[in-house]
């Protein structure tokens, strides 16, 4: 059987009562676990604080973006710059001026005036439309590209209802849209001016609407002439293509001649109201026969050519004007030989 050691006893102080002391190993320990409680609380505050919340980071991430659009936006206005810079040079070097005037008609239409545009600029550039800047015309679709100093035809051309002042003098503008490479649009105003170019606008608005100088409203349509003994009798119906009444007063042959009227003058003559059909041309037979050799015999030349009478006329405002009706070769040939005959002349002179 195993012996058991006794335990020592503790020691034991006794101190006097009356003057008590302090338990030194007690409080050094609390005091070392005060301030060890103490460092983990500040370490754990200022863990705490330096942990971003989510309120920060998506704070965070906000501003992030924002500086990156703040940086595209401001890439984006420097190239939108860029390209607007490029259009605006491209645009001011489009030059279009006007090259010519096409004399003549342009397939036959007397209202369409035909100009000839040329490209002044260094690149390529194309016509869109044309428009002359006045009331009445209508814009004129192009659509022709142009090479530098390459030439183009483009028309004006009056629009319907005749809404123009055809009455006023130019100078006008011609209204030209073009297109550069870089797909960029300017309008051109280019001037009419060269006279004859403006003239020739006018004149056209004017027949458009038929609002034609005295001396040119008047046509003739279908002439016939017949030697008839010892006259020549021209039938030349006469039509009023103005929209103005015109009056027919007297009828001028050339020295030596007589003529008569059938009907007899004065003769008014109908105008074209535009109401869809125009009028039809009035009758007119003109007899002329030789009244003085020796008138004739004192011409500078016999047996000519181009032997015309000289219509006298009458506008509505009272205006008076003359205007030449050319029979043509049947007239002349049949003409020169009844003075011919008639006088005994040669055709040479005297």
């Amino acid at each position: 059987m195993a012996r058991v050691q006794p335990l020592e006893p503790p020691p034991i102080t006794i101190r006097d009562p009356s003057r008590p002391a302090p338990c030194p190993d007690l409080f050094e320990k609390q005091d070392r676990d005060l301030r060890r409680l103490g460092r983990q609380t500040q370490r754990g505050r200022q863990t705490q604080r330096d942990r971003p919340t989510r309120r920060g980071r998506l704070l965070g991430a906000l501003i992030l973006a924002f500086v990156a659009v703040a940086g595209l936006d401001v890439e984006h206005r420097r190239a939108a710059a860029t390209q607007a810079e490029l259009d605006r040079v491209a645009r001011e070097e489009v030059a279009v001026v006007l090259s010519a005037a096409v004399q003549g008609e342009l397939h036959g239409v007397e209202t369409d005036v035909p100009v000839v545009l040329r490209n002044e600029g260094p690149h390529r550039l194309t016509v869109v439309s044309v428009r002359l800047d006045q009331p009445g015309y209508a814009v004129q679709p192009v659509g022709t590209a142009m090479e530098p100093a390459q030439d183009t035809t483009v028309v004006i051309r009056i629009g319907p209802g005749c809404r123009t002042p055809v009455a006023s003098v130019g100078p006008r503008r011609l209204l030209v849209l073009a297109q550069d490479t870089r797909g960029g649009r300017r309008e051109l105003a280019l001037a009419t001016a060269p006279e004859m170019l403006d003239e020739q606008i006018l004149l056209a608005a004017r027949r458009a609407c038929g609002l034609l100088p005295l001396q040119e409203s008047l046509e003739p349509r279908a002439v016939q002439v017949r030697r008839v003994r010892d006259t020549v009798e021209l039938n030349a119906p006469l039509q009023n293509v103005g929209v103005l009444p015109v009056v027919l007063v007297g009828v001028a042959p050339d020295r030596g001649l007589s003529v008569t009227v059938e009907p007899a003058l004065p003769l008014p003559l109908r105008p074209d109201t535009g109401a869809g059909s125009s009028p039809p041309a009035q009758p007119l037979r003109f007899v002329l026969r030789v009244a003085r050799c020796d008138a004739l015999a004192r011409r500078p030349l016999l047996g000519q050519q181009g032997r015309s009478l000289v219509l006298r006329l009458r506008g509505s405002d009272g205006g008076v004007a003359t205007t030449i009706l050319l029979p043509g070769l049947d007239f002349d040939r049949l003409l020169n030989r009844l003075e011919q005959e008639t006088c005994k002349l040669s055709p040479h002179g005297l």
